[in-house]
């Protein structure tokens, strides 16, 4: 008795890794297109990667997905050694779903205003990550998570 909590959160947590791996997917397509953009766009006859600016963005992109990647590595490890890792479950998506947003709106607005247009598909990454925060237990309910482990 009392074990259908417990079920639920084994299948969410092996939701989790599985959703949001595919975010990072999508975070890493977003930045190669992102990066032959800035490279092959010229403004004031210098490629947009010339621009310290610019380039802060797309490395801010990179680090963004590089975290996310290796939360998600990192909890799923724990998970397969046979740990609960609530925690770092909850930390992984906190992180992957809150860059995926960061990252999807960095890209639109380095594509300019040809990234609000349907033709890029730099629009739908936004749509798209808006709900990460949201599916799978909130971040509101991952936080919790979070500091019941910290014994909060």
């Amino acid at each position: 008795m009392g074990t259908g909590f417990l079920i639920l959160d084994r299948v969410m947590t092996w939701e989790i890794l599985i959703a949001f791996v595919i975010n990072v997917g999508e975070m890493r397509h977003r930045l190669d297109r992102v990066v032959e953009r800035v490279g092959g766009r010229h403004q004031f006859g210098r490629p947009l990667s010339d621009f310290q600016g610019v380039r802060n963005t797309v490395v801010e992109m990179h680090i963004a997905t590089q975290t996310a990647r290796q939360a998600l590595h990192a909890a799923g490890a724990a998970v397969s050694a046979g740990h609960r890792a609530t925690a770092e479950t909850a930390v992984a998506k906190i992180l992957t779903s809150e860059a995926n947003i960061r990252t999807a709106q960095a890209a639109v607005e380095l594509f300019g205003g040809e990234g609000v247009l349907t033709d890029t598909g730099m629009e739908i990454g936004v749509r798209d990550a808006l709900s990460g925060p949201i599916y799978s237990g909130s971040n509101a309910v991952q936080r919790q998570k979070i500091a019941k482990a910290l014994g909060l």
